[in-house]
């Protein structure tokens, strides 16, 4: 079962650069194979827009810029936990984690410097 943490992570891994186009399209064309059969709705909705606009990269109806121009905007991150909680970087990409599991809060990146 993929969930949506897993296409959130895995995008910001390729929108920061630290995966290839080539690196997460392999990942997210075997993760995303059969989610229909275990994964929820709000899930395989996101799988369907990264689809989509993979598809008009693949077909030449965008360069490479933008499509993460176009995948940006699909990108939460969910903070679970209390207040306290320790923040790592890896690029200019912030992901957050905490010790404590506790109801989500839902944040829009609105850039990725690469």
């Amino acid at each position: 079962m993929i969930s949506q943490f897993d296409l959130n992570n895995q995008l910001v891994k390729y929108l920061a650069s630290e995966t290839s186009l080539e690196r997460f399209r392999d990942w997210f064309d075997s993760s995303t194979w059969d989610m229909h059969l275990t994964s929820d709705q709000p899930t395989q909705d996101l799988a369907a827009e990264i689809e989509l606009r993979l598809a008009e990269y693949t077909n030449g109806h965008r360069t490479e810029g933008e499509l993460r121009t176009t995948l940006l905007p699909l990108v939460t991150l969910q903070i679970y936990g209390q207040p306290a909680f320790g923040i790592t970087s890896t690029s200019a990409t912030a992901m957050s984690r905490a010790a404590i599991p506790g109801p989500a809060v839902d944040i829009r990146i609105e850039k990725v410097f690469a």
